[in-house]
């Protein structure tokens, strides 16, 4: 059972490898959907929320559900490459406790709030400077 941040990472970073062994994760960080993040995380805690893990690589961005009972990475819901990523994101917004953006996930036709506790913000961070190409994979 992955309940640590770190064996979360770990096991998303070795499913990222299997998809490309030549593209490695450079950041991998946890997101829930919905609109409050109080509600949400209180209450239901990813029992009724959408949770997803999310990693850049120098090439692409995957998205991998979170299994709710196990808390570790489920399938590969999605794959972007790194200029479809760019386009989909807007709106990253840190706050103290809770960080959030809204992000585009295909076959949607609009942008779904996804947040970010705070113990993810580096890994948010580092994200999204790697989609705005100011830091290099």
């Amino acid at each position: 059972m992955a309940l640590r941040k770190a064996t979360m990472v770990r096991q998303v970073e070795e499913a990222v490898r299997l998809i490309d062994p030549a593209d490695p994760p450079i950041t991998t960080f946890g997101v829930f959907l919905g609109r409050n993040p109080w509600v949400t995380s209180v209450l239901f805690d990813g029992v009724v929320c959408d949770s997803y893990l999310v990693t850049a690589t120098a090439r692409a961005v995957h998205v991998h559900d979170v299994e709710v009972l196990r808390h570790r990475p489920g399938r590969l819901v999605h794959t972007l490459g790194r200029p479809d990523a760019v386009q989909r994101i807007a709106g990253v917004r840190h706050h103290l406790l809770w960080s959030s953006f809204r992000f585009l996930l295909p076959g949607d036709t609009e942008p779904a709030p996804m947040n970010v506790r705070r113990v993810w913000r580096p890994e948010l961070d580092r994200f999204t400077a790697v989609l705005a190409g100011t830091r290099q994979p």
